[in-house]
């Protein structure tokens, strides 16, 4: 038997905590709420953890893997084609992100940490990567000389997507940015989600972002279910395996694939 383990009281996901207690409860399905600082006593049980990013790790971290770090999907190798891109769009060190010019930079080894869009020649520089704070106060970014950086080019954007994905089948389209009326590719996203699904053998519940300009219809990022937190009211009883299928993931692959 599945069980549950929902995070209570994180006042960002009030809304969606209710949402997905009421289904829990609908369906009759064992659940136990906890805040983040009760997981430490759940060391010697098995539950798929529900919450934001921060609880749903160190829950895997007590429960499954001592050392686990969840990995950002990205846009693995074999959508890196013109095709999916439509833009200029690579993984570089520290040294190799431009000096000049408008790029869109992001840390794609780390969740949620840094991402701009600007004129590096104005925001990058060498003192920035391994930065040490001189004085208490100084809250002056640093970014590590180790990790994995996104560089792409400007896109012209009309609109945003994001596609749900839930047991390797598209279920839903929800526009976020933008002008609603510019719809996305429906085939060519398809034809992404087959390729997912022939190279992929655990990630099968996930989001795809994607942009609409004058280009077509590019891919902006994947992310697996567990990793964007609590969801919105188009889904039902359905969710739960999207939790399940996200956990499945991380604990079975969690591998690096935008460089693989």
């Amino acid at each position: 038997m599945i069980k549950f383990l929902l995070q209570k009281n994180d006042i960002e996901s009030e809304d969606e905590y209710i949402i997905v207690k009421n289904i829990l409860d609908n369906n009759n399905l064992y659940y136990e709420e906890i805040t983040q600082d009760e997981l430490s006593s759940y060391c010697d049980k098995k539950y798929i953890p529900i919450g934001n990013i921060e609880f749903v790790r160190e829950a895997i971290q007590i429960m499954y893997q001592p050392d686990f770090i969840e990995q950002p999907i990205e846009i693995p190798t074999y959508l890196q084609t013109p095709e999916f891109l439509k833009r200029t769009y690579k993984i570089c060190k520290w040294n190799e992100i431009p000096r000049k010019g408008k790029w869109f930079i992001k840390d794609a080894s780390k969740m949620k940490y840094f991402r701009v869009y600007a004129d590096t020649e104005f925001i990058i520089d060498d003192e920035i990567f391994d930065y040490q704070p001189k004085f208490s106060y100084d809250n002056s970014i640093s970014l590590p000389k180790s990790d994995d950086y996104i560089v792409s080019s400007p896109y012209r954007i009309d609109s945003e997507y994001r596609i749900y994905v839930i047991d390797s089948k598209i279920v839903n389209s929800e526009f976020y940015l933008g002008t609603s009326d510019v719809k996305p590719d429906m085939a060519l996203i398809e034809k992404a989600v087959e390729l997912i699904n022939t190279n992929e053998k655990w990630l099968k519940s996930y989001s795809l972002d994607v942009m609409v300009g004058e280009l077509g219809t590019a891919i902006i990022e994947i992310h697996n279910f567990s990793a964007i937190g609590l969801y919105n009211r188009k889904f039902d009883k359905e969710i739960l395996t999207t939790y399940t299928q996200g956990i499945e993931y991380y604990l079975n692959d969690n591998r690096i694939k935008y460089k693989e």
